[in-house]
């Protein structure tokens, strides 16, 4: 017989004798658990940040000219000297010299603007630009003819000339300076009608473009 069985001893476990604490350190167990998922939730998935964005008018509308520059060149006209239907050895021709007005503009019908509040941007977003070359055909002068009766340059010879010449110009002006000085006055522009509204005075301007 084991002398430990016959005695009676006295639980001595501080939760027998208190039961109302195990419902507390349950409780506490319990919130703690809550808390933590909590916080690991909200670490996880941070709170997206309010973004509030309205549209700001453009008052102006149609196309905006921001940079224009003037050259010249010279072309020569031919046309194949001929007697009735035969060709001749040789080509009648003008040469002449010409000026031309290059201008570079935004259509403000297409440019769109938007401010974010929080942020305090305006954000314009510009298209494309357009450069178009027109001769001057009040400068047209005429440099050195080799002319004779035997079909002469006409009109039609001189407006293909011609067409020929202000793509020629045209593409000069696309490969010079002026596309980026003409952006950077639009930028100025733009910034400027922005800016000198009250409600976006104190704004930072910005640019996407097409």
């Amino acid at each position: 017989m084991n002398y430990l069985d016959d005695k009676d001893y006295e639980d001595v476990s501080f939760i027998k004798k208190h039961p109302e604490i195990k419902g507390v350190f349950i409780t506490i167990a319990v919130l703690v658990i809550s808390f933590s998922s909590i916080g690991i939730y909200k670490l996880a998935n941070p709170p997206k940040e309010e973004v509030n964005t309205i549209n700001v008018e453009i008052e102006k509308k149609g196309k905006l000219i921001v940079a224009e520059t003037e050259a010249h060149d010279t072309d020569v006209a031919t046309s194949q000297a001929m007697v009735g239907p035969v060709p001749l050895w040789y080509d009648n021709s003008v040469e002449y010299d010409c000026c031309a007005k290059s201008t570079v503009t935004y259509d403000l019908d297409q440019t769109k603007a938007t401010a974010n509040t929080l942020t305090k941007v305006v954000t314009v977003k510009a298209p494309r630009q357009e450069v178009e070359t027109h001769l001057m055909l009040d400068t047209y002068k005429s440099i050195k003819e080799n002319q004779t009766i035997f079909n002469p340059v006409d009109d039609k010879d001189l407006n293909k000339s011609q067409r020929e010449l202000q793509k020629r110009l045209n593409e000069a002006a696309l490969q010079s300076e002026l596309p980026q000085e003409a952006e950077t006055s639009f930028e100025e522009h733009m910034t400027k009608w922005i800016t000198d509204q009250d409600a976006y005075k104190d704004y930072t301007v910005k640019f996407k473009y097409a």
